[in-house]
């Protein structure tokens, strides 16, 4: 059968929704049969056809079939999933339209499981996306000048039918529970998927996506069914309830009022893009090659600016990062943060500022500058913060972002329209819009050049413009006198970890849970290694390596994808006629790296000059070294400080520099001896994941035995410092409290709570004090002239020891024989709990009571010198009780650290499951080693390790602060570092076990069902 050519194809849900349709669109033709309602309901006079199908039912899977039945009879350029929704963004009021520029399903991927009486869901979501061409003409009912007044009347005539349909549903008198609204339009992210009365259901569905808007049952199933046919789809949907559990009751009340208003604000915003003519323009050229449409005598281009826009910016992406190519169209690159670059002011010690997304920072302000390291290794980050202002508005107007090479703006005729290609005074005159002109690489370096470009800046006053400068750009805007220009200046920092949880999620189809582990130790990574984590390097990873890699521990190979990234750039930018290879490159540089790292040679550029002409000598190769010299320069992987070469890029060094030590056994024993100065962690990391050599290993287990001897401790379960309590241990408010969080740490899993915002809420603030008190650190270790105590040097050397051990046990594990193995993670327990008594010995000198004594004494002699009487006891016992709070926090923080640092360490950096078998092997009499043991265990593999935990803990003797430490411990494991369900409630219920013997055990109530039911459902291995 001929199938009858139609543009847009609706299916809708219900018949409901189904009537409110027709009072718009009125039949034409009737196609339908004994499978369905099927008819054209082109409007008169609408340059486009129509045809709508109706479900059997609600759902998912009925949307397919109603889709197959629709496509079985027309051809359709668009298919508009329509009908109403539940809302879960508080942007949106009942009776609002949004629309789909994402569809996230996850009707196919949620996994489902009991907890207690709760319902356990985990979402691994599957994302379709609408056409920007699609999605931004829509938007011009807004943000066109033409068609404001259009959609200012549809609004109103639909706060007037909203008022017709509540006076038909309540009598005269009756005072109706709502009132009409003016419906809002938006475009964002759409749910597909279980519609639940949960508030935390809905808030994991909202961490999926920043801009998640609504949820409903059927978009997916109508994407998924032509994902393959290549047939854009649109949701548009009407908000009906706020998807929670007074959805019922507000059907009820309302009498079905606002079902009615959703559906048919709906309906009629599809019957208001009838007369968007940049909307009937996209439509017919989803099916045609048409270059332009004549309506109502205007002519309206048939691809807008927007969409050229969005092409040249992924041609560009592509273009510049090759990893992209092997992407689906429309991958969405994670965007990078920006911190505010403050002025420093004398005598006065800022708080450094919180990063803020880009696109915030181009919504907030029009003229922004935004300094980029000189070594940063993406150079598509322009066009990345491009694709990424595609979907923005800025106060109703639709953003045009335009990408500027800066390094070709000179005077005087080569300005921004010229190297643009784009009329930029045009582009402020088209109503609507607001032009984002990002110049890439601004000539910051250049006065003449900077004073050319601040002149065009000046006379496009309603254009925005962010400038990235690599280097110092903020000084050379400050002596351009000339310029009156008030810049916001920012630095540039990584990607965010909410960001790269997002993108993981999105990209990666990996549970919330999982995704923010996973992210979590992406951004450890990079800090260990100092790789900035820019956008392009993810596109390299495939889809399905990145999470194992992680699981694995193995971080050489994601170090390795950023290497040959950075390295693939400079080949692909060399016109030289001899282009040597990206191996080529890496060998010259790991050569480079032995005779600055390892033999402490420095080179001079003379001194690289010949040092790089002997490598081309050695291979016949006809390239000039000053210019081979220079590619790394440019690219930012080399630099010269003091006339003296480096690497830019730490991680490059540090990965080079670990394959020339597994080729030369002998160097790589002296490179990591101990040294009282300086330690090479990272190099040692990757070197034991590729391999290390049997001297090596032999060389640091021969230091483990003599850090063991040095600390001399006698054995058996009494030399555990922790056994006897510190005065603080018995602290009821700071055990309370614990015991809280545990509580609701339980009860967030069980209602599988979003929090990741909140997360990065606090890895802000803990980079913040992090950065003061290395500042602080930093001061105070240079105006001391004082020598450090031998026992704190012995014991830091011994830590330095266990770590370097610790490393190359949990990144070489696969290299390892089993008892070799063995061997080594006996050893590592054993010096680590000799550590944790020695570390706790030491703090306990310190005279904890002695100092709350003397600080509450000057207490008491303050107010006996003011004499203010009985009227201010009560403000003096409060000033008291605080400072012994505070005293005890200090010393709790200061004896706990130990154990907590010991058992974070092992955790985090021996976790891979390579290790499991071999830890199972390992037996202690020590009960305190045996904890430890299981405590590590139990990190890698909760289900295989929590009965030996569990019955450590309940044998082991013990005291009250040790378990709290514990359990704190626990805590935090399960809250930063285990994404999977089950995994997180056998660590709390350790956490439970860890506090019962204490003096104020858990309560056996809820929680304790929750844990038991949670372990119960968890399968053994």
């Amino acid at each position: 059968m001929e199938r009858k050519k139609v543009d847009i194809g609706v299916v809708i849900p219900l018949e409901a929704e189904l009537l409110e349709f027709l009072e718009i669109f009125e039949p034409r033709e009737n196609f339908s049969t004994e499978e369905g309602f099927l008819q054209v309901v082109t409007p008169p006079g609408s340059a486009l056809t129509i045809a709508v199908v109706q479900q059997s039912d609600m759902g998912r899977l009925e949307a397919m079939r109603a889709t197959r039945l629709m496509l079985s009879r027309f051809d359709v350029n668009l298919l508009v999933c329509l009908g109403i929704a539940g809302r879960l963004s508080k942007d949106l009021e009942l009776g609002s339209v949004c629309y789909s520029g994402v569809i996230f399903d996850i009707s196919d991927n949620a996994r489902v499981g009991d907890r207690g009486d709760a319902v356990a869901l985990d979402i691994s979501p599957t994302y379709y996306q609408t056409p920007s061409s699609i999605t931004t003409v829509i938007g011009y009912v807004r943000t066109q000048t033409a068609l404001k007044e259009q959609y200012s009347e549809w609004r109103e005539q639909q706060r007037r039918v909203a008022a017709e349909i509540i006076s038909q549903s309540f009598e005269e008198g009756e005072a109706p529970p709502l009132r009409p609204l003016s419906p809002s339009t938006h475009v964002g992210t759409i749910v597909c998927g279980a519609v639940s009365r949960s508030s935390n259901y809905n808030a994991l569905l909202r961490s999926g996506d920043r801009r998640v808007l609504a949820i409903e049952t059927e978009s997916g199933g109508v994407f998924g069914e032509v994902e393959n046919a290549d047939i854009p789809v649109l949701t548009i949907r009407g908000i009906s309830d706020n998807a929670d559990a007074a959805k019922g009751e507000l059907e009820a009340t309302t009498r079905g009022c606002v079902r009615r208003i959703a559906a048919r604000n709906a309906a009629s915003f599809l019957r208001l893009q009838l007369d968007n003519p940049w909307f009937v323009s996209a439509v017919r050229q989803l099916g045609s090659a048409q270059q332009s449409l004549s309506l109502t005598g205007t002519s309206v281009p048939a691809e807008p600016l927007i969409s050229k826009l969005a092409a040249e910016i992924e041609a560009q992406l592509r273009q510049l990062a090759p990893e992209l190519r092997a992407q689906p169209k429309g991958y969405q690159l994670p965007i990078p943060r920006a911190r505010e670059r403050k002025r420093p002011r004398p005598f006065v010690a800022d708080k450094p500022s919180t990063p803020v997304e880009v696109r915030e920072l181009v919504c907030a302000h029009r003229l922004l500058l935004i300094n980029v390291p000189r070594n940063y290794p993406d150079r598509c980050l322009a066009w990345t913060i491009a694709q990424d202002l595609l979907t923005a508005e800025i106060g109703e107007r639709q953003v045009l972002p335009i990408v500027v090479d800066g390094k070709q703006i000179a005077p005087p005729s080569s300005g921004l329209s010229k190297v643009s290609g784009r009329d930029l005074f045009a582009v402020e005159q088209m109503g609507g819009h607001v032009g984002v002109v990002i110049v890439d690489e601004a000539p910051v370096g250049s006065r003449t050049r900077l004073r050319h470009l601040l002149k065009e800046i000046e006379g496009l006053q309603d254009t925005r413009f962010v400038l990235l400068a690599r280097g110092d750009g903020e000084a050379a805007l400050n002596a351009e006198s000339a310029s009156a220009l008030k810049f916001v200046a920012y630095n540039l920092e990584d990607v965010s970890f909410y960001e790269l949880a997002l993108f993981l999620q999105r990209n990666f189809n990996l549970p919330s849970g999982e995704a923010d582990v996973v992210a979590l130790r992406l951004r450890d990574t990079f800090e260990r290694f100092q790789l900035s984590a820019h956008p392009t390097y993810f596109a390299g990873i495939p889809s399905q390596l990145l999470s194992v890699l992680i699981d694995a521990n193995r971080r050489a190979e994601l170090i390795q994808l950023a290497v040959d990234g950075a390295l693939s750039f400079v080949v692909a930018t060399d016109t030289s006629d001899v282009a040597l290879s990206r191996t080529t490159r890496a060998r010259y540089l790991r050569q480079l790296a032995r005779e600055i790292i390892i033999h402490g040679k420095t080179f001079r550029h003379i001194d690289l000059v010949e040092f790089t002409s002997s490598f081309f000598e050695k291979y016949d190769y006809d390239v000039d070294p000053i210019s081979y010299i220079q590619s790394f320069i440019e690219h930012g992987i080399l630099t010269f400080s003091s006339d003296t070469v480096a690497f830019a890029l730490p991680y490059i060094q540090t990965y080079l520099l670990a394959l020339e030590l597994i080729a030369s056994p002998s160097d790589a024993v002296a490179y990591f001896r101990s040294s009282v100065d300086y330690f090479d962690y990272a190099t040692l990391d990757l070197y034991s994941e590729l391999g290390p050599s049997e001297k090596v290993v032999e060389a640091i287990t021969q230091e483990v035995e003599s850090a063991v001897a040095l600390l001399n401790a006698p054995s058996g379960p009494s030399r555990a410092t922790y056994l006897a309590a510190p005065s603080s241990a018995g602290n009821l408010t700071r055990l309370t409290a614990l015991q809280r969080r545990l509580e609701q740490a339980a009860k967030d899993i069980d209602e599988n709570k979003d929090d990741r915002r909140h997360k990065q809420q606090l890895l802000d603030l803990n980079d913040a004090v992090k950065a003061a008190t290395a500042q602080k650190a930093k001061e105070t270790f240079e105006s001391s002239n004082g020598g450090q105590d031998p026992e704190i040097a012995n014991l830091s050397s011994c830590f330095r020891t266990w770590a370097k051990q610790t490393i190359l046990l949990g990144s070489g594990a696969e290299h390892l024989p089993a008892e070799l193995k063995r061997r080594l993670a006996q050893s590592t327990v054993q010096l680590g709990t000799l550590i944790i008594d020695k570390w706790v010995e030491i703090q306990k000198r310190v005279d904890f009571a002695a100092i709350k004594s003397q600080l509450i004494s000057a207490i008491d002699s303050k107010s006996a010198e003011s004499g203010d009487g009985q009227q201010k006891a009560e403000d003096i016992e409060q000033r008291k009780a605080l400072v012994g709070n505070l005293v005890d926090t200090i010393e709790y923080m200061l004896l706990g650290a130990p154990l907590a640092s010991i058992l974070s360490t092992l955790c985090e950096q021996a976790r891979g499951a390579v290790l499991v078998k071999s830890l199972d092997n390992v037996a202690f009499d020590d009960s305190f080693d045996e904890l430890v043991l299981a405590s590590w265990l139990a990190d890698i593999s909760p289900r295989r390790g929590r009965r030996r935990l569990i019955d450590a803990l309940i044998s082991s003797s013990a005291g009250e602060f040790m378990r709290q430490v514990l359990a704190a411990q626990y805590l935090s494991r399960a809250y930063w570092r285990h994404g999977n369900r089950d995994s997180k409630m056998i660590m709390l219920e350790a956490a439970d076990v860890a506090l019962r013997q204490t003096a104020n055990p858990l309560d056996k109530g809820r929680m304790k069902r929750i844990l038991e039911a949670a372990v119960a459902s968890v399968p053994s291995e």
